[in-house]
């Protein structure tokens, strides 16, 4: 796939930290392995694509600095980006602390490859 076939969409970042807020609070509530890895791995795939749609505005705006699209949408990012990571770390650190965390690390580590 070429870089310019790669769609960049604009998104809801409300919603992405009400979600990335409700993997948090479901992983502090479970003690199972099965479902921690399923919020993982949901968590994983909504990080992933919020990085991938920052790097695509990142990239384009920087091909193309007079683009008064990725010109609004890099100053978006530049205001979005630092809320979005505080919720991010708020998962990871949930995650890391979590009770179980040593028991499930191993079998996380091996799903995640």
């Amino acid at each position: 796939m070429k870089f310019s076939e790669y769609e960049y969409k604009e998104l809801d970042f409300k919603d992405i930290q009400k979600q990335v807020e409700n993997f948090t609070n479901t992983l502090k509530k479970t003690n199972d392995l099965n479902e921690a890895m399923k919020i993982i791995h949901a968590y994983d795939a909504l990080y992933r694509d919020v990085d991938t749609q920052q790097t695509l505005c990142s990239i384009r705006h920087t091909q193309d600095v007079s683009d008064a699209y990725y010109e609004q949408q890099s100053g978006v990012w530049d205001e979005q980006a630092p809320v979005l990571q505080a919720s991010f770390q708020l998962f990871e650190k949930c995650l890391l602390r979590h009770p179980y965390w040593k028991k499930w690390n191993y079998q996380l580590l091996i799903s995640m490859a």
